[in-house]
């Protein structure tokens, strides 16, 4: 048997070998190539009993604890540091992330503090739960633990320092990351020692006097946050942001597993790697909170400091395509053209894609035919929504028209154009919820569905859900915004439907045909299982991801019948919980959903708004790869 797995290992690690291949990736490009790796994904899975989606790499393979790779071998008087990334509750199903502020972190510190020999432990990675993390750390001669942390991995977090506390006591704990920064009482309780906002100085300056056993340093540390002797609640005056970037070392990319992280890149697929050339924003949108982490102000690297870590990056690891993970890359109007120009006058063969605003797009259009030459493949853009109510509420301080502007740019220079949605923002509707489908599909006409940045083509707009992260503008106004459904901080997270706002909740469904083809409900129930229990399954088995999907198409089928023009989407909630004993945010969380993905399709309008253009169900016609998923959640629920 384990000669038979070695076998099918050595096979699959092959397989991904190639696909990464010039010729591998070209072949990927093509529709019925994609089509035919679903089946075989699919009908794999299906003989295996495994979830529709679930990859194949993750069947075959063995889980592995890992390993910690330090800096240097170990010496006697090293003083030990371990910086961790925590797993996410949709571990199993998301995306995994390259630590690179972790990274930086480690680099920095092994530059500025020579006797501390770091090491990363990347549970995210590696889907560790709490006891293979603690079980790693006691492997080894720990004297310090780094741990960073958004508010969801913040319960996991808690745990895992209690666990160090109870089985190595003498391990300093040090948190830091977003949540931590903007709740540092918070994490003071548990912590030796907060690093809040922008780490690389703050946690240097702590570090050398942990390794000088001199706490009496810490109260001039800026940007620091510990509690004293005698319990005290103590936060210092925030550091200045680093002035020139330059002179961070490049991420410390070599602590990591780095062909582990094999999230291709959008567009081409392909093996990829992110980086950052700036770091800040100067918006203030309310639900971001990038305000609070940066203050509104942006910094940047230089294009020759930037082009010099890619050309590490392809020397140590061949890989040539990257991510850059700026929120918005255009605004440096100069550093992008020098970059370009870089790139092209060192015969660079590399593709990349970054992030930008619409209006930065529009104003720089003279800028994406440079950078088309320079290998940019595509650009998200973070359109959120289509409803003007909204771009008000979330302060975004521009509108769809610059959406649609930017689409005609980047169509017109030959670059793929990506967008990311946000669901249940204030303002939306279910009539909204159609228009904005309409729009995309018209912006998104005549071009291929790109593969590598959705997860299959799909005739639904499935991406993010408004989320009130802690000390955010939206944060402050929910309470008169909508209902707020996170029970727990576990629920803080943009996959979640957390937040439902008044402006739905108050709207009344009416269907808008007398029954729901069965293809429109195997496709609304596969939207389901995407939507609320993929993200958040890593204790879920099979039985029960089937038991759920079979409740998912009762309920639907209940919905259905109440869509009838005389309740609004909260009342319907309250009947759910009366007469399918549902709890009163899985109530909420359900009808919500069930408005979004039929309003989108048309199959459902409001009763009460009125819009210029007739609501209609839209005509589907369903790729192949999805039609075979779709039919086999319709196998679970049968």
């Amino acid at each position: 048997m384990r000669k038979g797995r070695n076998v099918i290992k050595e096979l699959f690690g092959r397989v991904y070998r190639w696909k990464n291949s010039a010729w591998g990736l070209k072949l990927q490009q093509l529709p019925f190539v994609h089509a035919l790796k679903e089946l075989f994904r699919i009908g794999v899975g299906h003989v295996l009993g495994a979830p529709p989606d679930r990859n194949l790499r993750d069947l075959f393979h063995e889980r592995r604890v890992g390993e910690l790779t330090f800096a240097r071998p170990v010496a006697a008087d090293d003083f030990t540091l371990v910086l961790i990334q925590p797993p996410l509750p949709a571990n199993r199903r998301h995306k995994r992330i390259v630590p690179l502020g972790l990274a930086y972190l480690a680099s920095f510190i092994g530059r500025e503090v020579p006797r501390v020999n770091g090491a990363i432990l990347d549970a995210q990675l590696n889907d560790l739960n709490l006891f293979e993390c603690l079980s790693l750390l006691r492997r080894h001669r720990v004297d310090a633990v780094g741990i960073t942390s958004w508010t969801v991995q913040f319960p996991f977090v808690q745990r895992l320092v209690q666990g160090i506390r109870q089985e190595m006591p003498g391990v300093k704990v040090v948190l830091g990351g977003v949540h931590p920064s903007v709740r540092p009482g918070e994490a003071a309780a548990i912590a030796d020692a907060v690093v809040m906002f922008e780490g690389e100085e703050t946690f240097a300056e702590l570090l050398r006097a942990m390794v000088d056993g001199d706490p009496g340093r810490w109260p001039a540390i800026r940007g620091l946050a510990y509690r004293d002797a005698e319990g005290r609640f103590c936060q210092n005056p925030r550091r200045e942001r680093i002035g020139d970037l330059d002179r961070l070392p490049f991420p410390a990319l070599d602590l990591l597993d780095i062909h582990a992280y094999d999230m291709p890149l959008h567009v081409l697929g392909g093996e990829r790697l992110p980086i950052i050339a700036s770091r800040g924003c100067p918006y203030d949108c309310s639900f971001c909170v990038s305000p609070v982490l940066w203050e509104r102000k942006v910094k940047w690297r230089s294009a020759a400091n930037v082009l010099a870590e890619m050309q590490e990056i392809g020397r140590k690891y061949g890989i040539r395509f990257f991510h850059f993970w700026d929120d918005n890359f255009t605004l440096g109007r100069e550093f992008v053209r020098e970059f370009c120009t870089r790139v092209l006058e060192a015969g660079m063969d590399i593709k990349w894609v970054c992030l930008d605003r619409a209006e930065h797009l529009v104003r720089n259009a003279d800028l994406l035919p440079l950078m088309k030459r320079a290998g940019c493949v595509g650009i998200e853009i973070g359109m959120e929504s289509a409803n003007p109510d909204t771009y008000l509420f979330i302060n975004k301080q521009q509108g769809f028209d610059e959406v649609q502007k930017a689409n005609a740019v980047m169509r017109e220079t030959g670059l793929a154009p990506l967008y990311t949605c946000m669901a249940m923002n204030p303002g939306e509707t279910i009539n909204g919820y159609h228009l904005q489908k309409r729009a995309l599909d018209r912006m998104q006409e005549g071009l291929p569905w790109f593969q590598f940045f959705h997860p299959l083509p799909f005739p639904l707009y499935i991406g993010q859900f408004a989320t009130p992260y802690p000390d955010t503008g939206f944060a402050r106004q929910v309470g008169t915004e909508g209902r707020l459904l996170a029970d727990s901080p576990e629920d803080t997270f943009h996959h979640q439907i957390n937040f439902v706002p008044r402006s739905l909740l108050d709207d009344v469904p009416l269907r808008n045909a007398p029954a729901l083809p069965a293809a429109v409900k195997r496709l609304v129930l596969y939207a389901f299982w995407r939507a609320l229990w993929l993200p958040f399954d890593r204790e879920n088995s099979l039985p029960s991801l089937k038991a759920r999907l079979r409740e998912a198409n009762r309920f639907l089928i209940w919905f259905w019948d109440r869509a009838n023009g005389k309740r609004p989407l909260d009342q319907i909630s309250t009947l759910a919980c009366q007469e399918l004993n549902f709890p009163d945010h899985k109530a909420c969380r359900f009808c919500a959903l069930a408005a979004y993905l039929l309003g989108q399709l048309g199959w459902i309008r409001s009763a009460v708004h009125n819009v210029a253009e007739p609501i209609r169900p839209i005509p589907m016609a369903l790729p192949l790869e999805l039609e075979l998923q779709l039919r086999q959640v319709l196998l679970f629920i049968e």
